[in-house]
């Protein structure tokens, strides 16, 4: 199981239709110059660093227009949907800034169920 909940992977799901999808794309292809989420590209990119290093990343460099506006729990929200969304499996205790879990042991390249047939906006 991954080192994270249904209800965080929920959640980031919502701030990633907020904040990331116009941008990232509804499957999380990457749109423009956007990097690919999903697949092997994120797994190569991702899969030697610790899930810690992602939500670290995510958190110091994203929305691009206004990186770090979000709140800490929105950027773990949005870390563990987007292993969620590459394969890995919730678990049943919350996601912490402080996980040392190497994410290539936990993910598959994906993509979910749920970001294959493409995320929709609830607005």
């Amino acid at each position: 199981a991954g080192p994270f909940t249904a209800a965080q992977v929920d959640a980031g799901r919502t701030a990633y239709i907020d904040h990331c999808m116009m941008c990232h794309g509804a499957k999380l292809q990457g749109l423009g110059e956007a990097q690919k989420l999903v697949g092997k590209d994120f797994v190569d990119l991702w899969g030697h660093d610790t899930v810690a290093e992602l939500y670290t990343s995510v958190r110091v460099e994203m929305p691009q227009n206004d990186p770090g506006s979000l709140s800490d729990e929105m950027y773990l929200n949005l870390a563990a949907f987007l292993l969620h969304a590459n394969g890995a499996k919730t678990g049943t205790a919350p996601l912490t800034e402080g996980s040392a879990v190497k994410i290539e042991t936990i993910v598959n390249g994906g993509p979910s169920a749920d970001v294959a047939a493409g995320l929709k906006s609830a607005k």
